[in-house]
């Protein structure tokens, strides 16, 4: 477990998920490009700090999430 990048991903998720809400009230699509992507990747980080790459379990996680990530990019 690599606990700096999983608190590092919980802490983006964390303060980017307040952001794009703050930015979702403002109707700031601006600030929805720039907001969403990070928080989403978030994810991500928590995946890799737990070791997703150590196994096929995590690697199958890690890739739903990539495109999940994907999925909000294309959403915005």
């Amino acid at each position: 477990m690599n606990v700096p990048l999983l608190l590092g991903g919980v802490g983006a998720t964390l303060v980017f998920g307040v952001v794009l809400l703050v930015f979702e009230a403002r109707e700031s699509r601006t600030g929805i490009w720039f907001s969403k992507p990070i928080a989403a990747a978030g994810f991500i980080a928590c995946a890799l700090g737990f070791g997703a790459l150590e196994s096929n379990y995590g690697i199958a996680i890690l890739v739903g999430l990539c495109l999940s990530w994907l999925g909000d990019v294309l959403l915005i």
